[in-house]
């Protein structure tokens, strides 16, 4: 069962969009590129994606995990194409702004597999919560990127 899919976008962090605001996708050129390693071709998949060819990702950072790499971008050092819809609370709370949040594709898909054969009460009840829990944030996040990336273009005019 389809729990989720990834919405990848750019995201950075609002004190950086003050410095180098992002009024179009080819402004992403003036940051740093941050990319992690578990994900390294998620930049060139997003320029592509927008129809950007003449872009040079030297210069920016690479960290060994995309936990990393968003830490990074919350202390303003660059920007990262990262899952949008998973790191929703981040954008909501003012952490992290996704200055295009239409400019997305889809990520990863994240599936959950009952085992053959019956399973136990226990883990049947995680399966349900899991499944609810994918649900309601799916239902959520549609709605509050829709009302962050308004925020979002709002702080970088």
């Amino acid at each position: 069962m389809l729990l989720f899919r990834e919405d990848l976008a750019v995201l950075t962090s609002p004190k950086l969009l003050a410095r180098k605001p992002l009024a179009k996708p080819a402004d992403v050129k003036s940051h740093h590129l941050i990319e992690s390693m578990t994900r390294p071709q998620e930049w060139a998949a997003w320029l592509k994606h927008v129809g950007i060819s003449d872009a040079f990702m030297a210069g920016g950072h690479r960290f060994d995990h995309l936990f990393v790499a968003i830490q990074a971008v919350k202390d303003g050092l660059g920007s990262v194409v990262a899952p949008q819809n998973v790191l929703q609370e981040a954008i909501a709370s003012g952490d992290l702004a996704s200055p295009f949040p239409r400019l997305n594709f889809p990520g990863e898909s994240y599936y959950c597999h009952g085992a053959a054969g019956s399973i136990d009460p226990a883990t049947q009840k995680f399966r349900d919560w899991l499944v609810q829990e994918a649900r309601s944030q799916g239902s959520m996040t549609s709605a509050a990127r829709r009302a962050g990336g308004q925020r979002s273009r709002r702080r970088s005019s």
